[in-house]
């Protein structure tokens, strides 16, 4: 180094040298550096240095931003500041089109990853440290495209995959004698290296190239540019429409998982799975699809409407939470609400995994486990930011995503983006149409004014029914839910949707009868909500079940039995299977059993007897079994918000912080040794040895791995490992004999 290329300033000495203003964006851009208020520059520094923060700060940028770090990397940016024109020079040849470095390099110094001087620009401490060793953006010059090396590799033999595959490592490079000029050329390394699927360093070493390393990784093609995409005409409303109709049947299949619930167990596996009866179950009462099964109950987790419960018996069961109450008396636009926020901040059941194989084979239930990824909810929000008036093919999405999220390539596999797109065109988040993905209304205002949108989306509530001459009724739209509850009692659901077909039957009508109503309830209940006439048909009906049904009355003593008809009576405690409830007749007209009055109830209906329960004064009551509903699980807690106070409170924290130009030790010498074995430049170590004796020794450092850093004592020659946790300080000695920090 000369005097033309200074040492870059250290994190204090810049951190001294930002105004308000320029910290202000910093904290915005990297807030986990704010939690807990950092006391003085010293520990804000500290924190910019961690390894978690720097990856936290790469994984937001995208593929140019990338570019410019690797370009500073290959041209020595961690060691000195390297003119803008280097730099440009490096990457024009990589860049179609109009683009401004200078932009790009006020980005990354928002982040604070690299730091312009008088110079040029230099990378950050320790930033160097956690660039990708396999994402890199800046392939080779004289490399072959993407598309050719996939091809190259996808057509290789056996023998040839498995040595390019040994060097898919971190420093993705071997040692051979086949690397000679040379060297037979018939072998497999001298061909590999004649179709550019190798590079030759030197007579004895290989590397692997950029793609060639990439795509063995599993990644896509990184582009430089966002894709274009085609102009579309404006998007129909109806399917606007379409999409908003979608969500609400999710919706109502939530809703009716919820009520199905509370009155019935649906049993779960050892592992919290959710079995093949379990499915079933729910694929027979939803009548829907095994897949769409998944989707409901995934969504009814994320919105903390249902947990994993142990049962009295020991067992585990899918059980509903206190928030069911709420979601249950809620409008149908409070209801999607939320499901949806459920599913956008908190839904981290992987549901398109049930039903595939472990590694051993076995097949993964629902709720197990494997299926549950607390990383799933941030990719989600990110994914869908992709989405807004112009529409994106699945190719776009896919090299849209590689763009803006290089480092993220294997979160977003194929199977991952199609899952998120069934995702959302399910929740009326996105709109298909002629091939592209447009951002439906909803999405687009997630960030504002989001539950007033839902409300105008949603078709107004009605409480009215239209009747037919086939006894089945018609809801022109969707119910209110005191109407929609009473409804699903006294009827079948026939055809659902915002406009369903409900069919009455005698089975139907009883089942109002067993909950207690009475025929005066049941026909107050249709005449207020029939557009019309009560049809006589269905009159009929109710008066003819209303003459048989509730002859046999029922209390709790533990239970007793009252009927008018004394033979009647007689023939039921004769009756085989009523004897097991042990009746004992105790007058002409009644008797009494040690059995609860629901198994009572119960027994006589299976026999074929209509009984109904009653009070002490003699009314009707509704004893169908309620399950207990279970605590609400509280909601995940959200990253800590970066508000105005707590950026002021840091800047007041730094004010009082007193001016630093030295380092400290920590993560600042580690970075300082990380970068002489990248450059192969000499140190002088300063350490403490297992006696508690201060050493300060001039070393070649060789590697660091495990904790322990490895090197060579340039005196002796000896080989030397210290372990990291014992080093107070690293200075580099350049070839003038300088040092710095």
């Amino acid at each position: 180094m000369n005097s033309a290329t200074p040492t870059p300033p250290s994190l204090e000495e810049y951190l001294t040298s930002l105004d308000d203003d320029e910290l202000s964006v910093l904290f915005s851009n990297r807030p986990d550096i704010l939690f807990p208020t950092p006391p003085h520059i010293h520990s804000l520094a500290g924190r910019l240095r961690l390894k978690q923060s720097i990856v936290r700060a790469l994984f937001q940028l995208n593929a140019r931003e990338i570019a410019v770090l690797e370009a500073l990397d290959t041209l020595g940016g961690d060691l000195h500041a390297v003119p803008e024109e280097d730099m440009k020079n490096l990457l024009s040849p990589y860049i179609e089109g109009s683009w401004s470095l200078s932009e790009l390099i006020d980005t990354l110094s928002s982040y604070l990853l690299v730091i312009p001087t008088a110079n040029g620009i230099a990378l950050a401490e320790s930033v160097a440290d956690y660039l990708h060793p396999v994402v890199r953006v800046l392939a080779e010059k004289d490399s072959d495209d993407f598309a050719t090396t996939a091809l190259k590799v996808s057509a290789l033999d056996h023998i040839s995959l498995k040595i390019l595959t040994a060097l898919a490592a971190p420093q993705a490079t071997g040692t051979t004698r086949d690397a000679h000029p040379h060297a037979d050329q018939s072998k497999p390394i001298p061909r590999l290296i004649a179709d550019g699927l190798l590079v030759r360093r030197d007579d004895t070493t290989v590397a692997l190239p950029t793609y060639v390393r990439q795509i063995l990784a599993g990644h896509r093609f990184i582009p430089l540019s966002s894709p274009n995409s085609h102009s579309q005409p404006k998007l129909d409303s109806q399917l606007a429409e379409q999409a908003v109709a979608t969500a609400l049947d999710i919706v109502r299949l939530c809703r009716h998982t919820v009520e199905y619930l509370d009155t019935t167990p649906v049993a779960l596996l050892k592992n919290r799975g959710l079995g093949v009866r379990g499915e079933q179950q729910l694929t027979h009462i939803l009548h829907t699809s095994q897949g769409i099964v998944h989707t409901v109950v995934a969504l009814l987790f994320g919105a903390r409407l249902v947990v994993t419960h142990h049962n009295e018996e020991g067992g585990l069961e899918l059980a509903n939470t206190e928030r069911c109450a709420e979601f249950l008396e809620s409008p149908l636009a409070t209801q999607w609400e939320m499901i949806w926020q459920g599913w956008w901040r908190a839904g981290a059941l992987q549901h398109w995994i049930a039903g595939t194989k472990d590694d051993k084979g076995q097949s993964i239930r629902l709720n197990s486990e494997e299926t549950w990824d607390e990383k799933l909810p941030p990719l989600r929000r990110q994914f869908f930011k992709l989405f807004g008036d112009t529409g994106l093919t699945r190719a776009h999405i896919s090299a849209e995503l590689a763009f803006r999220h290089p480092y993220q390539q294997l979160a977003y596999d194929d199977q991952f983006i199609d899952e998120l797109i069934n995702e959302g065109l399910s929740m009326g988040a996105l709109i298909h149409s002629d091939g592209f993905y447009f951002a439906a209304p909803a999405l687009r205002s997630i960030d504002k004014n989001f539950a007033e949108l839902l409300v105008a989306l949603t078709p107004q509530e009605i409480s009215y029914l239209i009747p037919n001459s086939d006894l089945t009724l018609l809801a022109p739209g969707p119910l209110e839910s005191t109407v929609h509850r009473s409804i699903n009692l006294y009827a079948d659901l026939e055809s659902p949707g915002l406009a369903s077909v409900y069919r009455i039957s005698e089975s139907s009508l009883r089942r109002g009868f067993d909950a207690g109503r009475s025929a005066a309830d049941i026909r107050n209940f249709f005449t207020t909500h029939l557009i019309g006439e009560l049809p006589s048909v269905i009159e009929f009906l109710i008066d003819d079940i209303s003459r048989t049904h509730g002859q046999i009355r029922g209390g709790v003593a533990t239970s007793y039995l009252r009927i008018d008809d004394a033979v009647l009576l007689t023939q039921i405690i004769a009756s085989p299977s009523i004897k097991r409830l042990s009746l004992s007749q105790i007058a002409p007209t009644v008797a009494v059993s040690s059995a609860p009055l629901a198994h009572v109830i119960a027994a006589l209906r299976a026999d074929g007897y209509h009984a109904v329960a009653e009070d002490h004064h003699g009314l009707s009551v509704d004893i169908r079994p309620q399950r207990e509903r279970q605590e609400t699980p509280p909601a995940p807690r959200s990253t800590p918000s970066l508000s105005e106070d707590s950026i002021l409170k840091a800047l007041q924290a730094l004010k009082a912080s007193p001016p630093s130009h030295s380092i400290g030790s920590g993560e600042a010498s580690i970075s300082v040794v990380h970068k002489a074995i990248r450059h192969k430049l000499d140190l002088i170590l300063s350490y403490v040895d297992a006696a508690g004796i201060q050493h300060s020794q001039e070393m070649s450092p060789i590697a660091m791995t495990a904790g322990h850093i490895s090197a060579i004592e340039k005196v002796t020659g000896e080989l030397i490992r210290i372990p990291a946790h014992r080093l107070s300080a690293a200075q580099i000695i350049h070839s003038e004999g300088k040092t710095d920090d």
